[in-house]
C-alpha cells in the first residue's frame, strides 16, 4: 500500500466534493475506493448477485437498513474497476467538515452510575446482559491529515477492517474494527461470537464474568441459526484473539448454502443479528429499551455496521474502535458488556483501553 496513492485518492474525493468511502478488509492489503456524486440512500441490505459494488454503513439499531453508497467510480488500489478516473489533484485538499462535533459526554461518575443501574436490573432478572457505551472528545492536531491517519491504521491493525467514509453535507467517520458481523464468500457464511476484554499480556486470565458474556453471545447466534433453519452450521472452539492492545474471547460460526438461500434470508438474518449482544445485550429488545432510556448518548454509527458488498460477496463488520470527525475535534466511542458480576470501575477502565486503539494511532502521527 502506497502512502502517496492513498493521499491521491483522498485528495481527489475532497477536491471534487464527492461522497467517498475507503475500506481495507482484514488480513488483506487491497484498499477499495468508492466515489459518488449522489448522496447515499437508506435501504434494506440485500445479497448482491449481479455486478454491483457498494459501501454500506448502518446506524446503531437499524436492523437490516443501511446507508448505501453506490459508486460511479470504483478503484482497488490504483486499478480502475469501473467509472471515469478523476483528474489528478496536485495540492492537498480537505473534506468539508463541521468545525466541531458534539454528543453527550458521560464523566466517570455518571458512567459508573449507569453501569451500576444496569447491574441492578440484571440482578433483578430484568436483563441478562447489557452494553454500556460512552464517547469522549479528543482535539485533533492542527497538522492532522486524514489520509495519513487512515494509512497508519491499515499498517498498525492488519487484522482489522479499516475504513473511512465522508458523505457530503453529512457525517464523516473512520475506524479499525475487529468484529465481524457476517461475511459471505464462495457460498460460505461466517459470523463470530466475540466477547470479554482483557489487556494484552495478562496471559488471558479470563473471569467467569467474561466467559459468561461469551457463552451468552454463542447461544444468541445458535438461536438465530435455528430460526433460519440453518441446521448444518459449524462452531469453532473458543479462542483468545488480539485486537490492538486488548484481547477478546472468540468463536466462529460457519454455514454453507447456495446464493438463493442468502438472497432470500439476508434481511431476516441481519434483522435478527443486529444489534448483537456484544453491543446491545440480552434479551435484545429489553436491553435496547434499557439503553434508550438510560444511556443519553446518541450512538449514531457506533455499534451499527459498515462494510463492502460485491457480486456474491458480503463483508460486514460491527462498527467498533471508531471515531466521528470534525475539523478540530473527534469523538471516540466505546462500550463495555455488563453482567451481574460487573465491577463499574473496571468497566470504565475497559472503555478507556478500547479508545486507545485509535488514540495511540493519533499519538503516532
Amino acid at each position: 500500500m502506497s502512502a502517496t496513492l492513498i493521499h491521491q485518492r483522498f485528495n481527489e474525493a475532497a477536491a471534487n466534493r464527492l461522497n467517498f468511502a475507503a475500506i481495507k478488509l482484514p488480513q488483506q492489503t487491497a484498499i477499495h475506493y468508492l466515489y459518488s456524486k449522489e448522496a447515499p440512500t437508506m435501504a434494506a441490505v440485500q445479497f448482491i448477485t449481479d455486478a454491483r459494488v457498494q459501501f454500506v454503513c448502518s446506524p446503531y439499531g437499524a436492523a437490516d437498513m443501511a446507508y448505501t453508497l453506490v459508486p460511479e467510480l470504483y478503484l482497488i488500489n490504483d486499478q480502475v474497476q469501473f467509472g471515469k478516473p478523476l483528474p489528478p489533484v496536485h495540492h492537498p485538499a480537505n473534506f468539508d467538515l463541521p468545525v466541531t462535533v458534539q454528543n453527550h459526554f458521560a464523566n466517570q461518575t455518571n458512567y459508573i452510575g449507569y453501569v451500576e443501574n444496569g447491574v441492578a436490573n440484571i440482578r433483578s432478572h430484568k436483563l441478562r446482559k447489557m452494553v454500556a457505551a460512552r464517547c469522549a472528545q479528543t482535539q485533533l492536531p492542527t497538522s492532522f491529515d486524514i489520509a495519513h491517519y487512515f494509512e497508519l491504521l491499515t499498517t498498525k491493525y492488519p487484522d482489522a477492517c479499516v475504513y473511512f467514509f465522508h458523505f457530503a453535507n453529512g457525517p464523516t467517520w473512520c475506524g479499525a474494527t475487529p468484529e465481524k458481523l457476517i461475511t459471505i464468500e464462495n457460498g460460505l457464511l461466517e459470523t463470530v461470537a466475540l466477547a470479554g476484554t482483557q489487556p494484552i499480556g495478562n496471559n488471558a486470565l479470563w473471569t467467569a464474568k467474561e466467559r459468561e458474556e461469551q457463552a451468552l453471545t454463542e447461544l444468541f447466534i445458535e438461536d438465530i441459526f435455528t430460526q433460519l433453519k440453518a441446521k448444518n452450521y459449524q462452531k469453532s472452539p473458543v479462542e483468545t484473539v488480539a485486537a490492538g492492545a486488548i484481547q477478546h474471547l472468540k468463536s466462529s460460526f460457519t454455514f454453507k448454502a447456495k446464493s438463493d438461500w442468502f438472497a432470500q434470508r439476508m434481511g431476516k438474518l441481519l434483522a435478527l443479528l443486529n444489534p448483537t449482544p456484544a453491543v446491545c445485550g440480552l434479551p435484545q429488545h429489553e436491553a435496547s429499551l434499557f439503553i434508550a432510556q438510560n444511556e443519553q448518548l446518541e450512538r449514531r454509527f457506533y455499534a451499527g455496521f459498515i462494510g463492502l458488498q460485491r457480486q456474491q460477496q458480503t463483508h460486514l463488520f460491527v462498527n467498533l474502535r471508531c471515531m466521528e470527525l470534525a475539523q478540530t475535534n473527534a469523538l471516540l466511542y466505546a462500550g463495555a458488556g455488563i453482567t451481574a458480576n460487573s465491577d463499574a470501575v473496571a468497566e470504565w477502565n475497559e472503555t478507556e483501553r478500547k479508545m486507545q486503539t485509535l488514540l495511540s494511532a493519533l499519538a503516532a502521527l
